[in-house]
């Protein structure tokens, strides 16, 4: 499971070695049969051509920038309905805090600068002793290994490429992988608890409050 989440950082790579100037190799000229060439269109009808495909290219601009827009949009409204759900927030320890109200998502690692771990409403109730410790762990996990800055950029991408048609799906996998990688890791470490840890996923997928998709920007838990 780590090797197949460490694999999507291969996507923002090849997006940055996409973006560098190409190398200055020394090209030799091959000669090529004159009956392989295609005759060269008049001016005339290339200018032609080139002016009727104008309209259409100066709208590439402006649509793009508005998929971004309304993608980023989005996900900020997407985001600001979460804070609003959680309620009032009680400190429940250091750098932990949990809602006044149920909200869908919890546990949770909201903030790319400053992470905070939000927990649910009942989360006493919900949780034993051992479950809780095992949950706090898979979160802080998460705040370790970076993984809401991967969010972020990932959240990046989305907006940048909001008109890819594989790109939501991609999404999904890409934080499904993060969920297990982040699993393995709490598991390797606690290897006598697989039952414990198990028991408290199964509890926070049959929560009534278990959201049904992903959540928004620089926000990671357990799902």
């Amino acid at each position: 499971m780590q090797g197949a989440y460490l694999l999507w950082a291969c996507v923002p790579a090849a997006l940055l070695a996409a973006l560098l100037p190409a190398s200055q190799a020394m090209h030799v000229p091959v000669p090529v049969p004159a009956e392989w060439l295609a005759p060269a269109e008049p001016a005339e009808s290339a200018a032609s051509a080139q002016a009727a495909g104008f309209p259409w290219q100066a709208w590439l601009l402006p649509a793009w920038l508005a998929g971004a827009l309304a993608s980023a949009g989005a996900m900020a409204w997407q985001q600001w309905r979460f804070r609003r759900a959680l309620g009032e927030l009680r400190e429940y320890g250091h750098g932990l805090f949990q809602a006044g109200s149920s909200c869908p998502g919890l546990p949770a690692v909201v903030g790319v600068l400053r992470p905070r771990i939000l927990l649910p409403a009942d989360f006493e109730q919900r949780y034993s002793e051992r479950e809780r410790e095992l949950v706090l762990q898979h979160e802080r996990l998460h705040v370790r290994r970076g993984d809401l800055l991967a969010n972020a950029a990932a959240a990046l991408l989305r907006c940048l490429f909001w008109f890819h048609p594989l790109l939501p799906a991609a999404l999904r996998r890409f934080r499904h992988d993060q969920e297990l990688a982040c699993d393995a890791g709490v598991i390797a470490r606690h290897p006598g608890q697989r039952r414990a840890y198990a028991e408290a996923m199964l509890k926070a997928q049959l929560s009534p409050s278990s959201p049904s998709r992903w959540a928004a920007t620089g926000r990671t838990g357990i799902h």
